[in-house]
């Protein structure tokens, strides 16, 4: 019996704010002595404005090419998202203490709110802390044998890169370390936030005032610090640490392991991008639409968008964090500044 080949389909628009995209369904069978199988894998090329589509057989090593380079964009995708919300997590944490010094001026402090502030405090920088062990764990992992950099652009040469900096890091970042040892701690056992003081100080020399400040410390002695596990040999014992501080110095610390890994990963993702842009071109232009979306009908049914408007978060958020975060050098009281202006 001859080999026949149907291809059904049909059209779904999904509306949504005025705008629509166009979704194809296609059912491709091959009539075989009474048996059914499954046809080719084609490349289905359809215009988003007039939803006329054409077809295109592509060779399951494309398609295999192309899933590889897809999982690389997408796993980059995911680790800027997941600093993403990190970032925006610890911008809230700072909102919050901010605002509280601001509330502590015109209301009594009592048990309540004692508790709304120890509350609201520790919420936030658990979620920080967390989400920083989230990206961590994703970053580098020994037990695991786990490099993202050297994992994605398949280079041995990134994992040392990545080791190096995370000795220089650790040898060197204080806060950092109490940061990863506090969340921990956290996890398990007690509260990020076990006690607090608030309050306005004065500044005076010579029975003159020089200014004011609204003070929120959440400080960790040496003992404390000690307990949660970290090294002797990077404390004194008249130290303590604030928790906003312990923060800033976390959060710096990945913010260069991650402005490390977009460095290291540049070429393997333009190449992951080229090389599906490349896997389609030649269809792209027979196909002579303007405007179109491409998916992949796969031989066992599965269909795959192999657009990468979606990347174009990731250059978003490229531009959206383009710069560490080191806050514990940034200073947001503006009275030095007053005190040399009023000099000049």
């Amino acid at each position: 019996m001859d080999s026949f080949v149907y291809t059904f389909s049909f059209k779904l628009i999904y509306l949504n704010n005025f705008s629509y995209k166009p979704f194809k369904a296609y059912l491709k069978i091959r009539i075989i002595n009474n048996t059914i199988k499954n046809a080719m894998n084609y490349i289905v090329i359809t215009s988003i404005e007039s939803f006329e589509s054409q077809q295109f057989e592509i060779d399951l090593k494309d398609v295999e090419i192309f899933q590889k380079k897809k999982k690389i964009l997408g796993e980059c995708f995911d680790m800027e998202c997941i600093y993403d919300q990190l970032i925006e997590e610890f911008w809230e944490y700072r909102n919050k203490v901010y605002y509280w010094k601001l509330k502590s001026i015109s209301i009594r402090s009592d048990y309540i709110i004692g508790h709304e502030i120890r509350s609201s405090i520790n919420r936030l920088a658990f979620n920080v802390l967390n989400l920083g062990k989230s990206y961590l764990d994703r970053h580098y992992h020994k037990q695991n044998k786990k490099c993202f950099a050297s994992d994605l652009s398949n280079n041995k040469e990134h994992r040392c890169i990545v080791e190096k900096q995370r000795e220089e890091i650790r040898s060197t970042n204080l806060q950092y370390i109490a940061g990863v040892k506090l969340r921990n701690s956290a996890q398990h056992t007690t509260p990020t936030v076990p006690r607090y003081s608030i309050g306005i100080q004065n500044s005076i020399k010579e029975d003159k005032l020089l200014g004011r400040w609204v003070s929120l410390k959440i400080n960790y002695s040496y003992e404390e610090l000690i307990k949660l596990g970290v090294p002797k040999k990077l404390l004194s014992p008249d130290l303590c640490l604030d928790l906003t501080n312990i923060i800033d110095g976390y959060i710096f610390a990945i913010s260069k392991m991650h402005f490390q890994n977009r460095e290291l990963l540049q070429e393997t993702i333009n190449n992951a991008k080229q090389t599906i842009i490349d896997i389609f071109k030649q269809k792209v232009t027979s196909a002579g639409y303007e405007k179109y979306i491409i998916e992949i009908e796969v031989e066992n049914g599965e269909t795959l968008y192999a657009g990468l408007e979606w990347f174009e978060v990731v250059n978003y958020l490229n531009k959206k964090h383009r710069y560490p975060i080191d806050y514990s050098k940034i200073s947001f009281d503006d009275t030095n500044l007053d005190k040399e202006q009023k000099k000049d």
